[in-house]
């Protein structure tokens, strides 16, 4: 017993130094006492010396041992005290002393055995892993991530394992699913043979394998049920095997949308080329300048340059002429906001306009702008042509409503002129020169005469008034009227009259030529004021459809020029638009009525002509009267008429629907000595014409009445009284007498208001002409 205690005393010895020069953690457990020891290298391990761990227990190691592990070590140690397994193996965690934790392998066997085969003693090695279980722990994460990398990854990934006449998958993503139609389960192990057509899978094999067997990284493109992809392959080492790993790339969108965009640019520069319209492009640089970097075929064509030549410029020295415009700065606005721009640009050419172009620039990608131009010129043109055109008309409609208001004032006014001047009239010839009612009454006639010729300018002006045309030679109806032209004008105002050659005729009332000359005379003698000189021209024009196109109210043809210029005071260009407009004059209070140049304007339409005027202040005006050009030849003057007989004897049926002028009219003819069967209207016209024994020598009546005008009253009545001389009588002619105001052939008319020699005057003519 002795030797063999000795024996066991030397064998424990040699272990202790073996343990100790292995730098293990070693520990002993008599089981049935619960006692345990460990050496120093045991507690080093968890940062302790040995003697802080002493008396050590199971509680110790309890309290050290990881919460979660404790269990399991506990069982693990249990199984091998109930002699389930030979020997104790457990991996848990300790606390170290700083508080970390320290992966241990425990392993543990037992020793001895009492007589019962129960365990007395058991001995063990602790063994620091956590270096270990991090390798592990990263590996296993790398192998997790690698997985998951692939199996997510969105675009096909795989692994193969390679020999030279197969290549066998290991791992796939899963949208390789899409691909083949097939989950990637089914996928792994299974060779290229078994997956893809024959001649692909060949050539996918023997490219694995150059790769796998060599140092190079493949790119290979491949087609594959209609669609295209790119494949990068690159070998892997790992032992004796022949691995690989890859990406493929499913490029069809791609080249399709490389396909699209290459069209598209081909498009785009086509477009670019073929544009009707300039186009530059521009680079900004990082330092803020524009530098210009070409132009379309039609930026060459629109500005007559090659730019070319300018290519690679900065925009100040491609284009000098934009260094004073705040052009290159909106430029580079827009290529720094994105926010378009437009706007319209002259070009001069020797200092006159000789170009206007509509400009577009807006950013077509990041620091490239393009400008779009367009030579606008015609249209602005036209638009400008447009706008004066339209001020033309506006200004036509204009007048033609003023004469319109016009000429209604005035038929009514001379109604009321008319009982006026015939009631006074009537009264003058009842009273002696020498009664004292006899001037007041000479002043109211004077008076309703005066008032009689403004109605009568307004329907000139409204181009209502009655006219008696001939043809005329314009030349020498004016040199007829010259010695009365300076008599108005003066001494001290001389006149030069500049007939023109080979006028040919106009046809015109000579009595409105008259009131044309001595408007424009007056106008001009106030505009001279004290001395100067007016100028009568005559010229033969033509009027071509161009000119006829700017102006609004023109007719093309043949026309005689009347000009009548002054070296007056001239007028302003708000002065010229109100110019013919009746009642606007510039003249003092009493001075003029502003209807002199409204009634110029008025005989000037009325005859088929037109009227321009130029003038500026201080530079003097020229009235410049188009009448058209008559084919047929000049008409020998009208003799002068003898004084009319101022009575007669006839019957006379009057008829008028203004119960004063009826009454006053009635009055005169009878003071005359003349018959007047009166009516009020048409209907009692006929009445009276049925009723009436003896005979009807004249049809004096209203030209505008309720239910049937004068005309047509002339109608019924002559088909009953054969040699019916007819007289009409109106303050304005309403086209039944007359077509815009000119008296039809053989009709006789007497204008309201009238005076009693007038009247007496008209009668005996109308009485005559139907005598004949």
């Amino acid at each position: 017993r002795m030797q063999a205690e000795q024996a066991l005393r030397r064998e424990r010895e040699r272990l202790e130094f073996i343990i100790n020069g292995s730098r293990l953690g070693t520990w002993e457990w008599n089981v049935q006492s619960n006692e345990t020891v460990f050496n120093e290298t045991w507690a080093e391990v968890l940062g302790y010396r040995l003697d802080e761990l002493m008396p050590y227990s199971y509680a110790t190691w309890e309290r050290l041992v990881h919460p979660d592990d404790l269990h399991r070590a506990e069982e693990a140690l249990a199984r091998c005290i109930r002699d389930e397994t030979l020997d104790y193996d457990c991996e848990f965690r300790m606390r170290h002393k700083d508080g970390h934790w320290v992966w241990i392998l425990d392993r543990g066997r037992i020793l001895t055995r009492d007589s019962a085969g129960k365990p007395l003693l058991m001995f063990g090695t602790h063994t620091d892993i956590s270096s270990l279980k991090r390798v592990e722990e990263e590996l296993l994460s790398t192998n997790e991530l690698l997985t998951r990398f692939i199996k997510n990854s969105p675009i096909y990934a795989f692994i193969k394992e390679v020999t030279p006449t197969e290549s066998r998958t290991l791992k796939a993503s899963d949208n390789y699913e899409e691909m083949l139609g097939m989950p990637v389960a089914e996928m792994l192990g299974k060779t290229m043979d078994e997956l893809f057509p024959a001649s692909l899978a060949a050539s996918m094999t023997a490219d694995d394998w150059r790769v796998a067997s060599g140092d190079e990284i493949l790119h290979v493109d491949e087609e594959f049920n209609g669609r295209s992809y790119t494949t990068i392959k690159f070998p892997i080492r790992l032992g004796e095997k022949k691995l690989l790993a890859g990406y493929t790339i499913d490029l069809t969108e791609q080249r399709m949308a490389e396909a699209a965009l290459r069209e598209s640019v081909a498009t785009f520069r086509n477009i670019v080329q073929a544009s009707p319209m300039g186009i530059y492009i521009y680079r900004l640089e990082d330092d803020g300048r524009l530098i210009f970097t070409g132009a379309n075929p039609a930026a060459d064509r629109l500005l007559g340059m090659d730019h070319s030549l300018f290519i690679g410029l900065p925009i100040e020295k491609a284009f000098p002429g934009l260094r004073e415009t705040d052009i290159p700065e909106q430029y580079c606005r827009v290529v720094n906001s994105g926010e378009s721009w437009q706007s319209e640009s002259v070009q001069y050419d020797d200092g006159v306009v000789s170009g206007t172009f509509e400009v577009h620039a807006f950013r077509m990608a990041p620091g490239r702008l393009a400008v779009l131009f367009n030579d606008i010129t015609d249209r602005k043109r036209a638009e400008e042509e447009k706008e004066k055109l339209q001020t033309q008309l506006i200004q036509v409609q204009k007048m033609d409503s003023i004469g319109r208001l016009a000429g209604g004032v005035a038929h009514d006014f001379n109604n009321m002129l008319g009982v006026i001047l015939g009631h006074c009239e009537l009264a003058l010839n009842r009273v002696d020169e020498a009664h004292p009612l006899y001037a007041g009454l000479e002043n109211i006639r004077k008076a309703a005469e005066r008032s009689a010729e403004l109605t009568r300018q307004l329907l000139a002006f409204a181009r209502k008034q009655t006219v008696a045309p001939r043809v005329i030679d314009l030349n020498e109806t004016v040199a007829g009227m010259l010695d009365m032209l300076r008599r108005l004008i003066g001494e001290d105002i001389d006149l030069a009259w500049r007939p023109g050659e080979g006028l040919g005729a106009v046809r015109i009332d000579p009595s409105q030529l008259d009131q044309i000359l001595v408007n424009l005379f007056v106008n001009a003698r106030d505009a001279i004021g004290d001395t100067g000189k007016v100028t009568i021209e005559t010229a033969a024009v033509t009027v071509d459809t161009r000119y006829c196109s700017g102006h609004a109210d023109v007719l093309a043809g043949e026309y005689i020029l009347l000009a009548v210029s002054d070296d007056g005071c001239g007028m302003d260009a708000d002065l010229l638009a109100h110019l013919f407009e009746p009642f606007f004059t510039t003249k003092e209070m009493g001075k003029g009525t502003g209807l002199g140049l409204a009634t110029v304007y008025g005989i000037v339409k009325q005859n088929g002509g037109f009227v321009n005027v130029y003038s500026e202040p201080g530079q003097g005006t020229t009235f410049k009267i188009y009448l058209p050009r008559h084919q047929a030849a000049a008409q020998e003057a009208l003799p002068a008429e003898s004084e009319p007989a101022a009575a007669g004897t006839e019957t006379i049926l009057l008829v008028e629907d203004e119960p004063m002028i009826l009454d006053l009219t009635t009055a005169i003819l009878q003071n005359l000595g003349y018959t007047v069967l009166a009516a009020t209207g048409p209907d009692e016209a006929l009445r009276l014409a049925r009723d009436h024994d003896g005979s009807i020598h004249l049809l004096m009546t209203d030209v505008v009445m309720p239910g049937m005008n004068g005309r047509q009253l002339a109608r019924e009545l002559a088909a009953h009284i054969p040699n019916l001389a007819c007289l009409f009588m109106s303050g304005y002619t309403a086209n039944v007498t007359a077509h815009h105001g000119v008296l039809d052939h053989g009709v006789h008319f007497i204008q309201k208001p009238f005076t009693l020699h007038i009247l007496a005057a008209k009668v005996r003519e109308a009485l005559a002409a139907g005598a004949a």
